[in-house]
């Protein structure tokens, strides 16, 4: 049982629609749940519907951004394993190790990195306002980012493959 959800998880990435229905399945799941126990009382200017519409709206364009530049990742992926370039070729990881040192590089440069500079330059800090702009802060607040920062997101991810 359990190796037959590693397999189905392992081949996911061959099925992107099961994968788009995770994503898509798991927010509405914490939007309906947020709107039936909210932690706070949200008031809308329009609607909650409407209010979740307009995130959509920026998830849209930022999922279209990334589904290139996903593109752009797995060719990355495939040179550095044809080259054994990068830190698990060097360090001879096993899969602990790679899992570790995966999730603290990606989410160095892929989270941390990119939010503080985002802050920082006032230039992108224009464009990263548009996420901490929203009057009602729920589970579609996260999905909340202009295209550019989802470009400059996208290029901080690929430097952590350099």
């Amino acid at each position: 049982m359990f190796n037959n959800i590693i397999q189905y998880f392992q081949t996911l990435e061959q099925h992107p629609f099961q994968r788009f229905a995770f994503l898509v399945g798991g927010l509405l799941f914490f939007w309906i749940i947020e709107g039936a126990i909210p932690l706070l009382p949200m008031q809308y200017k329009k609607s909650k519907i409407k209010h979740a519409g307009v995130n959509f709206a920026f998830t849209v364009i930022h999922l279209l951004i990334h589904t290139f530049l996903a593109v752009v990742i797995i060719i990355l992926s495939d040179w550095c394993l044809h080259h054994q370039f990068g830190l698990v070729y060097w360090l001879h990881a096993g899969v602990g190790l790679i899992i570790i040192v995966s999730f603290l590089v990606l989410d160095f440069f892929g989270g941390w990195l990119v939010h503080i500079t985002e802050h920082k330059v006032p230039l992108l800090w224009r464009f990263h306002v548009i996420h901490h702009a929203d009057n009602n802060v729920d589970v579609t607040t996260g999905l909340r980012h202009h295209p550019v920062e989802s470009v400059v997101r996208g290029v901080f991810f690929l430097w952590a493959y350099l």
